[in-house]
């Protein structure tokens, strides 16, 4: 009796110590190719993973090697999974997205390394349900009976296709600012300053801009124009990639502008009266170029042109002394710094237990799908 005792105590010692020992960990070998500095750094990979495996992983000692490779093509960038262990080796879905768009696949890598690293093993019943037996079929008769033209026909069974959710495309929070010059919406060249806000998908983009063109100076007969213009605009924008390194913005203006101004007469000797603040408003256009500084920050040199259908006038005494110009233009250099708002890091809900997937059988073709 003693010994079966002390076998009992030894077979629950090692079923309360297995799931610890299914725990395996890893070395990471974690590796950025040339043209993906703008992929997440691997500090934020071992944090995504700790996340979603519950633990931290990675010893620089473990006997098992996980390797992480980014590799860029012309307009895309693919991320690949390996797990090594002894006599073992498993390959994750590889997954790819837009150059700029790299931030995402944290999602898809951080994911599928837990699933190499910790496996999601299927539900078990606790008591196993024994198939019914059926009694036997009864002999087949030689004529069977017609049926009723009132009997309803037998349902065909349905299948239900379960699908994995898709990932959506990931929305980016903008704010931006930009300096430059400006001609023909102040009397005079005059420096320009932008700042925004806006909203950013895929290749389209909107947002709201604030420009500020300080005073410029234009002198007319004997008469000194002074005049500064602050102006609102809604900015649309399409983005297209030229290059890895290189985009083309194509965006349009819609503007509504606060156009203050002031005359001197003889240098400044004599103030002459002039007519109160005036609204003006615009349509134009925007082109520009974008080049990515990292993962989130752009440089973008830009130039603005704006159509003035009603200028405003400059008169003096009831006399008109001078107009603006029916466009205006605005050469600016501007940063732009953008994040995700749909929190791309964030673990997606578990697939059904028909659609968990093996790590080790095929790849996926960089779809979204996990």
């Amino acid at each position: 009796m003693a010994l079966r005792g002390g076998t009992v105590l030894a077979a629950t010692i090692c079923l309360l110590a297995a799931p610890a020992a299914a725990q395996e960990n890893y070395r990471l070998d974690y590796v950025r190719e040339p043209g993906t500095e703008v992929c997440p750094s691997e500090a934020a990979f071992r944090a995504a993973v700790s996340r979603e495996v519950g633990r931290d992983p990675f010893r620089p000692d473990a006997p098992n090697l996980l390797t992480v490779l980014f590799r860029r093509s012309e307009k895309t960038i693919r991320v690949q999974i390996v797990a090594k262990g002894p006599g073992l080796e498993q390959s994750a879905p590889e997954h790819e997205k837009l150059a700029w768009e790299c931030a995402g696949l944290l999602h898809h890598a951080a994911f599928s390394a837990g699933m190499l690293i910790d496996p999601l093993e299927p539900l078990e019943p606790e008591h196993p349900i024994a198939a019914p037996t059926l009694p036997p079929l009864p002999p087949p008769k030689s004529h069977p009976p017609p049926l009723s033209s009132s009997s309803p026909p037998t349902p065909k069974p349905t299948i239900q296709v379960v699908r994995s959710p898709m990932s959506p495309l990931p929305t980016r929070l903008l704010f931006s600012v930009a300096g430059g010059a400006a001609a023909g919406s102040t009397p005079g060249l005059s420096p320009s300053l932008t700042g925004g806000v806006g909203l950013r998908q895929a290749e389209l983009s909107i947002g709201l801009e604030a420009r500020l063109d300080s005073r410029g100076v234009r002198s007319e007969e004997s008469y000194r124009i002074r005049g500064s213009q602050l102006s609102g605009m809604l900015v649309p924008c399409h983005h297209m990639r030229l290059r890895p390194w290189l985009q083309l913005d194509r965006c349009a203006l819609i503007s509504i502008g606060w156009l203050d101004r002031s005359i001197d007469y003889d240098s400044s000797v004599t103030k002459v009266p002039v007519e109160k603040p005036t609204l003006t408003w615009g349509v134009g256009f925007r082109g520009g170029l974008s080049f990515p500084l990292g993962q989130s920050l752009t440089l973008q040199p830009r130039l603005d042109v704006l159509l003035v259908p009603a200028p405003p006038q400059v008169q003096i005494y009831g006399r008109e002394t001078w107009t603006y110009p029916y466009a205006s233009a605005a050469l600016q250099v501007g940063l732009v710094y953008a994040f995700d708002v749909t929190h791309p890091t964030a673990k997606p809900p578990p697939p059904p237990q028909s659609q968990k997937f093996s790590p080790g059988v095929g790849t996926s073709g960089g779809s979204d799908d996990i």
